[in-house]
């Protein structure tokens, strides 16, 4: 499909592909510190994820969902009782959309992640694990945490880095505190592992698309790490403009690249007619 759509530019934007997700995969290993609060601001923590996670892809991208099958369910869990259980904190005057626009460059990274992992639509051979039924809720989810942080603990406390632990500290059941924010930081470290996984596999099979050969997992997670150890105020815009270009990417050659096929396969009926 992105031959057919973009010509001769499509291996040019087939390495930017591979190279924004690498970008990407770095934003996340970055941020491992800051899940825990003795290692907050240490970028090298990420390297351990990394490396776990680019154990799994060179192991193949079936390894990687297998893994993630098997933590979405603990995730999920954890990551969904802390809004449920905050909910009857909320002020919904701390509801309404604040900051400035430089603030929502995070928000809007995340949001876009789930879009950067087309190359990887051609893996999936089940009939039922079609990726596309999940983005609506994979993509609306940070959002919808986001709002519920900041309506419990205020808009001014929501903007500081990991937020959601001082929220899972706030968490109360019947006035007793639950002490939530370790199996929250546990939950974070194994979803970067699986999302540096499956961009890890997503960029290889964008790069094995293009001419460059030897492409192996370990150049690749070098290039990671790289930009997992590069300063806060470079790798977000940097990686807030790689989840805009795999998103845009992604979305301008599925639309495009169906409508071709479907036109092609009504001027062949057309003709048989």
């Amino acid at each position: 499909m992105a031959q057919a759509v973009f010509g001769w530019t499509a291996e040019l934007l087939r390495r930017i592909h591979a190279a924004a997700q690498l970008i990407l995969a770095g934003c996340i290993c970055g941020q491992v510190g800051a899940f825990f609060p003795e290692t907050g601001g240490l970028h090298w923590v990420g390297l351990g994820v990394l490396a776990l996670a680019a154990f799994a892809a060179r192991r193949g991208t079936a390894v990687v969902l297998r893994c993630g099958a098997v933590l979405f369910v603990p995730i999920a869990l954890i990551l969904g009782a802390v809004p449920l259980l905050a909910l009857h904190g909320v002020r919904w005057e701390w509801a309404l959309p604040a900051g400035n626009l430089s603030d929502s460059g995070a928000g809007l990274l995340f949001a876009l992640l789930p879009l950067s992992l087309g190359w990887l639509r051609p893996q999936l051979h089940e009939s039922d694990a079609s990726p596309g039924r999940w983005l609506p809720g994979l993509c609306l989810a940070p959002a919808a945490f986001a709002g519920i942080c900041s309506a419990c603990i205020s808009p001014a406390l929501a903007r500081q880095p990991m937020s959601v632990l001082r929220l899972a500290r706030s968490v109360t059941v019947f006035g007793v505190m639950l002490r939530l924010e370790s199996f929250v930081s546990c939950a974070l470290m194994a979803s970067a592992f699986t999302g540096v996984g499956l961009l890890l596999c997503s960029a290889l099979a964008a790069g094995r698309k293009t001419e460059i050969r030897n492409i192996d997992v370990l150049y690749f997670s070098l290039a990671t790490a790289v930009v997992s150890m590069l300063p806060d105020r470079v790798v977000l815009p940097l990686g807030t403009a790689a989840a805009t270009f795999c998103a845009l990417f992604s979305v301008l050659t599925t639309t495009s690249g169906g409508k071709r096929q479907i036109s092609k396969k009504l001027g062949f009926f057309e003709k048989k007619a």
